[in-house]
């Protein structure tokens, strides 16, 4: 067995930095702390190193592994590959939802990882199965980004300002959210124009003043004018 005169010498992958002690590896063999070429540090068995059983670490040489980035596995699209821990490769990768995060990379090649875990029982995933649907005055269009543990952020339309807003998916199904509350804020300024309480204004624009003596027919008219006029729409005829 070839004796270890420097640090720095090379066999195959692997670079030696220096003797492991005893303490760590916990054999009577003498082993060397090695650098593979992916930058990985392991303790290898010296002989096994000078006699070429041992390359590498196990990985596939850097520019090989280096064909792996941009490649899509399920929700997964792979950025850069990481190190080994563990006797583990980890890639740092980018959901579908837009998450960013480390993941085994044998699991996200074998499937055995396919997302950030944004999914759901049953294996229907939560990025698209809200799209197009309605909540209240919002259409959920697309997944604007996830969280851990709250979960995926939808962005979505307001039917009645046009604008676009942010709600948690859960806030979403349960109707805790139902508009980007600008509707309430005009409801108040037309039944601060009118007059009028803002209840009434409600039940005007529900075509129920009939049913309250306290509401005129003017009364009636001049809200749905004033309503009109700030771009208050009724609840039957909001458009997206």
């Amino acid at each position: 067995m070839k004796k270890l005169t420097n640090v720095n010498q090379q066999y195959g992958y692997w670079t030696v930095l220096g003797k492991s002690s005893p303490n760590i590896v916990k054999s009577d063999k003498t082993h060397w702390r090695c650098r593979c070429v992916c930058n990985s540090i392991l303790h290898v068995r010296a002989d096994s190193v000078t006699s070429g059983k041992s390359k590498s670490c196990g990985c596939r040489r850097s520019e090989d592994l280096s064909k792996l980035e941009g490649q899509k596995f399920n929700s997964w699209t792979i950025l850069s590959i990481g190190i080994i821990r563990n006797t583990h490769r980890y890639a740092m990768c980018r959901c579908d939802c837009g998450r960013v995060a480390e993941a085994r990379l044998s699991a996200v090649r074998n499937g055995a990882s396919k997302s950030c875990g944004c999914t759901r029982k049953g294996g229907r995933t939560i990025l698209h199965d809200l799209v197009g649907e309605e909540f209240g005055h919002l259409v959920a269009l697309d997944v604007h980004h996830t969280h851990p543990r709250r979960g995926a952020f939808w962005r979505c339309l307001c039917k009645v300002c046009g604008q676009h807003t942010v709600v948690q998916r859960s806030n979403l199904i349960n109707g805790t959210t139902s508009s980007c509350g600008c509707r309430k804020g005009l409801g108040r300024k037309v039944a601060e124009l009118a007059g009028c309480a803002p209840s009434l204004v409600s039940v005007v624009m529900h075509n129920k003043w009939r049913e309250k003596k306290q509401v005129t027919e003017d009364l009636a008219a001049k809200i749905k004018q004033i309503a009109k006029d700030v771009g208050y729409k009724p609840w039957y005829n909001l458009t997206r």
